[in-house]
């Protein structure tokens, strides 16, 4: 949870500095209590993603990529290969951070060497990575990657079963191994790491068939046996600090903690190309509040979004490219500041274009304005880059020849409503928003 506040606080110092470049109406969502914005898309990474995962507490994002750093022939030759190819491309892996928007390459791997899997340590900055050097015929070799430093350690241990079933719980600051023994009698040992390395506590659970299935008040977790496979009744309780196991009647229902907002979720929706085969179409990704009935595009053309854990991003791939956009928790007050400054921005500038499409009437009509008694919509609107805008306006000059104004500047055409006041338009083409006193 103090990860998470230090990340909301960072996030909300970064959306400050770039508040500017953000539309209260394009980029914000009204929840029950406080509201939302999408900051811009970060681009974390070009083609040949093969993996990402969220840490637990969606401050890093780890990606698993391709690297490409071949020649245009040997990429042909790769691509269209019916067979393995003897000499594979390399392999990096990035860690993006949702608390600066930037990513960093942290490990890379040659040729030769497999990343056989990779996984956070729940409730920690670690990621967990797998690799084998399968050309050399050496053991699985695992290292801790620290997502704030970069900083690489490596893990040893005499056996490589060690690091086969990988596997870990929210609020359980652990990653485990288990291994299934038949001989001399069936049994499951489970070992455990944590950020600093792997432990020297063994657990050995008295089945040879089962998995660990909840994690309890603590460190406790609970597992469960089977045999024939028939669940076995009850189960165990197996603590990652002392290795101690005790059988249990039953295995109590534990809440997972919930890392995802209630009032926020992702949807899809496929739609088809213009100008395009009925089949072609693309899909688009948005962000809905909790009772469904408002939702913003997070992006248009997009594929494989993944919503990070306290809602803090959003990961998707667009056109070969992964992109994220994080998510910025603000409050009601604020976002209502926002929204009302945004509405005013739009009243002025259909405003503006407004003035200007009647300027440019006049222009071609000697320097006539149409009168509000004429159908002046029909008239301006070949002038304007959306039409539509002049079902917005209200139109108040009575018309006339521009030589017969005064002062132009101080003669109003116009005006858009908006947010306490409105953005009115002047006879020579400005326009500016007015409040009442």
């Amino acid at each position: 949870m103090r990860a998470y506040l230090l990340l909301f606080l960072l996030l909300l110092s970064g959306f400050v500095h770039a508040q500017p470049a953000l539309d209260a109406i394009r980029d914000a969502l009204r929840l029950q209590k406080d509201a939302v914005f999408l900051m811009q898309p970060d681009a974390v990474s070009g083609p040949a993603v093969e993996e990402t995962e969220w840490s637990s507490d969606g401050a890093y994002l780890a990606i698993r990529r391709v690297k490409w750093d071949i020649t245009t022939r040997e990429f042909r030759d790769y691509a269209l290969s019916p067979e393995p190819v003897s000499n594979p491309p390399a392999r990096q892996i990035l860690i993006y951070s949702a608390i600066t928007g930037k990513s960093k390459v942290v490990a890379e791997y040659a040729h030769a060497v497999e990343l056989n899997w990779m996984t956070w340590i729940p409730e920690t900055s670690t990621l967990v990575v797998c690799t084998e050097d399968v050309a050399n015929s050496q053991r699985p070799e695992v290292a801790l990657i620290s997502a704030v430093s970069g900083a690489t350690k490596h893990v040893s241990s005499e056996s490589t079963d060690v690091f086969s079933w990988p596997g870990s719980f929210p609020g359980s600051p652990y990653v485990w191994f288990s291994k299934r023994v038949q001989e001399p009698s069936a049994h499951t040992e489970i070992r455990f790491m944590d950020a600093k390395g792997l432990r020297n506590t063994v657990a050995i659970v008295p089945v040879g068939n089962g998995r660990l299935v909840r994690a309890g008040e603590g460190a406790i977790l609970y597992y469960e046996g089977f045999e024939h496979g028939k669940r076995l009744p009850g189960g165990w309780t197996v603590d990652p600090e002392s290795g101690r196991v005790e059988k249990v009647d039953a295995i109590p229902k534990v809440k997972f903690p919930n890392t995802t907002s209630a009032e926020i979720a992702i949807t899809e929706s496929r739609r088809p190309l213009s100008d395009a085969k009925p089949a072609d179409s693309v899909v688009g990704v948005y962000l809905l509040n909790s009772t469904r009935d408002a939702s913003i595009v997070i992006s248009a053309d997009a594929e494989k979004a993944e919503l990070a854990p306290y809602s803090t991003a959003v990961s998707y791939e667009s056109r070969g490219t992964l992109l994220v956009r994080r998510i910025v928790h603000v409050p009601l007050d604020f976002y209502k500041n926002q929204l009302r400054l945004a509405l005013r921005k739009k009243a002025l500038n259909a405003a503006k274009q407004l003035g200007l499409a009647i300027l440019i009437y006049a222009n071609d009509n000697d320097d006539k304005y149409p009168s509000k008694t004429s159908n002046w919509k029909d008239q301006i609107g070949p002038y304007l880059k959306d039409d539509s805008l002049a079902g917005s306006f209200n139109y108040t000059f009575a018309g006339g020849s521009a030589k017969d104004i005064e002062s132009p500047a101080t003669t109003e055409l116009g005006y858009v409503d908006g947010p306490d006041g409105r953005a009115v338009v002047y006879a020579d083409g400005h326009a500016k928003y007015i409040t009442p006193p």
